[in-house]
């Protein structure tokens, strides 16, 4: 898939609304979004209209590198301060699906991997799957991050 490269202000339209002008026009054009501000209800906005990449024009060639791959393989890359101002701020909630939310949820009300698969008639490796995607989009790493994590932002 292609993928569009923009940054949030050209001499006549912002880089979101081009991005919604894009995705409208060719639904399968994946789009990365260079916004220099960290703002996260800005980011929120974005991420909810479609674009798959977040980066600052402070990123680093290997950001942009990293993003451009994983945009470009289907996933999402939200720029490292973003992802963290994000969480800070909005929680971590908004950076997952809707089906990475509920597992986040079962994680944070103590449940182990197999008592999720059990209770949504899912393999316990589809969920170990669910488990290393969120702990990924949310910067985690380790056997127990996630766990430890969650355990600290639920909302049950």
């Amino acid at each position: 898939p292609a993928v569009v490269v923009v940054g949030s202000e050209l001499p006549e339209i912002t880089g979101l609304d081009f991005v919604r002008t894009v995705q409208r026009e060719h639904s399968s054009m994946r789009s990365i979004l260079f916004a220099r501000e960290a703002e996260p209800e800005y980011a929120k906005i974005a991420l909810d209209e479609g674009v798959a990449g977040l980066l600052s024009p402070d990123s680093f060639v290997k950001d942009i590198l990293e993003c451009t791959a994983a945009v470009r393989d289907g996933q999402r890359y939200i720029y490292e301060p973003h992802r963290r101002n994000i969480i800070r701020r909005l929680g971590p909630r908004v950076l997952l699906s809707g089906r990475e939310r509920e597992m986040f949820d079962l994680v944070g009300s103590g449940l182990t991997s197999q008592q999720i698969a059990d209770r949504l008639f899912l393999s316990k490796s589809t969920v170990d799957g669910h488990r290393a995607s969120i702990a990924s989009k949310l910067g985690l790493s380790g056997p127990n991050a996630l766990t430890k994590f969650a355990l600290q932002h639920y909302r049950g």
